[in-house]
């Protein structure tokens, strides 16, 4: 009986260990990209994106966010569902199929970004 319950513990510690690391885990869409930037050096980028097309409305949109001609960061998220970037201060613009919108960053601030749509 003792080396069944010093097994189960093991197997519990384990399974602990297991959960515990998938909880720090930062999730994250497959198709994103983020980039790392000092804490207290950045600015959050917000909104909500949504897509449609035609009668038909998308389930997903990939917002993609710029800095003059340089891609900074993108992700895939559903369809009227919120994106987040935080970025260094600077001139942005977010765009979401053929819709952009024009933002200025300072750092530790955040500022919104529209990219809905009223889909017909």
């Amino acid at each position: 009986m003792g080396a069944v319950h010093g097994l189960k513990v093991v197997t519990f510690l384990v399974l602990a260990l297991a959960l515990a690391a998938c909880a720090s885990a930062t999730p994250s869409s497959p198709d994103s990209t983020a980039i790392s930037v000092p804490a207290g050096s950045h600015g959050v980028i917000t909104g909500f994106a949504d897509s449609c097309s035609g009668l038909m409305e998308q389930v997903h949109v990939k917002v993609r966010l710029y800095s003059g001609r340089s891609l900074v960061a993108s992700e895939t998220i559903r369809s009227g569902a919120r994106f987040r970037f935080s970025v260094r201060p600077g001139a942005y613009e977010a765009t979401a199929d053929h819709r952009s919108d024009e933002v200025a960053v300072t750092a530790g601030h955040t500022v919104s970004a529209s990219l809905l749509m009223v889909c017909l």
